[in-house]
């Protein structure tokens, strides 16, 4: 018999791209909802837009994964930067 503890799943299954609606429209909702996502020296001067998040996006993963037990998890955070400063995390998930 087989040692099933040496055996992986990984239970979310990738896709290349998000579909490019999908990605504007999380990223309206989310400002909406947290205009701090928006750099400060932005949110001082106007009232912050999707497109200026778009520079802040380092990364775009989209995959399908099992619900999360206790719900969504739609939280901001303002992460440290190797090269200095902070960037806005968005967990948006379950």
């Amino acid at each position: 018999m087989d040692d099933v503890s040496q055996v992986f799943v990984n239970p979310c299954i990738r896709y290349p791209l998000p579909r490019e609606e999908t990605r504007m429209d999380i990223l309206r909702r989310g400002l909406a909802l947290c205009p701090e996502l928006a750099p400060p020296e932005i949110r001082r001067e106007r009232h912050p837009t999707v497109e200026d998040l778009l520079p802040l996006v380092s990364e775009d993963l989209v995959g399908l994964r099992p619900m999360r037990n206790g719900g969504i998890r739609i939280e901001y955070q303002r992460v440290p930067r190797k090269e200095g400063g902070t960037i806005a995390v968005v967990f948006n998930y379950g």
